[in-house]
């Protein structure tokens, strides 16, 4: 599959452009890192943790350390909004995946930790994460929240997130998503983005939401 120079899996390849996405990290290294596992393909652990390591260099904000939407090396530039929630969201999905072993474990755990420590400055009080994580005043995101809960899930259940903050922000995260599900729907998430900077603002019940919460939800939360 397209990659550019870094070794990185472009987004939407037969568009023309080296576009590399948050996105991508949340969908394709779970896989890649649980396939290698499965079937002793080591090259296939590296495949993934290189995805998020090169967005760790190439992707984030330097003053947040907030993740852009995504960026493009061939032009040296970072595009999307600073701090869009899913993208955040889609990141944290991605590094949780890599800790099945100690090759994951030992390359992500500290920018996990790191990046989820200054997501957690932008949990409301209501304990839901707003559609980009800044905008406080903002509509809150059923998507946002049901990924970073997921991911603190993980993260505490091994032992990476260790702490009572961790513990609180993911007990506030579920009690705000529960308080969305209306007849088997998790409301409250806003609507497909359509690429860098198109963000509609349409709120309603869709799979990016109902997937995360069905994992936060579940009653059996180890350590929690």
């Amino acid at each position: 599959y397209a990659r550019d120079d870094a070794g990185s899996l472009l987004y939407r390849a037969g568009q023309g452009n080296g576009y590399v996405f948050a996105d991508m990290l949340g969908l394709v290294c779970p896989f890649l890192y649980r396939y290698g596992m499965t079937f002793n393909r080591k090259e296939c652990l590296e495949l993934a943790v290189k995805q998020i390591a090169n967005f760790l260099a190439y992707g984030m904000d330097g003053e947040s350390g907030l993740p852009y939407h995504g960026y493009d090396m061939a032009d040296d530039c970072k595009y999307g909004i600073i701090g869009w929630g899913r993208a955040v969201g889609w990141m944290l999905r991605g590094m949780s995946k890599c800790f099945l072993s100690d090759y994951g474990r030992e390359r992500l755990r500290e920018p996990f930790v790191g990046l989820m420590d200054t997501v957690l400055h932008y949990q409301r009080a209501d304990g839901a994460f707003s559609w980009q994580l800044q905008a406080l005043e903002g509509p809150a995101d059923t998507s946002v929240t049901g990924m970073v809960c997921a991911a603190l899930k993980e993260g505490i259940e091994l032992k990476i997130l260790v702490g009572e903050k961790y513990r609180q922000a993911f007990l506030r995260g579920r009690e705000s998503l529960e308080k969305a599900v209306r007849d088997g729907r998790v409301y409250g998430c806003s609507g497909e983005c359509e690429g860098f900077g198109l963000y509609p603002q349409r709120y309603d019940a869709y799979p990016w939401s109902l997937g995360p919460a069905l994992i936060v939800c579940d009653d059996v939360v180890e350590g929690v």
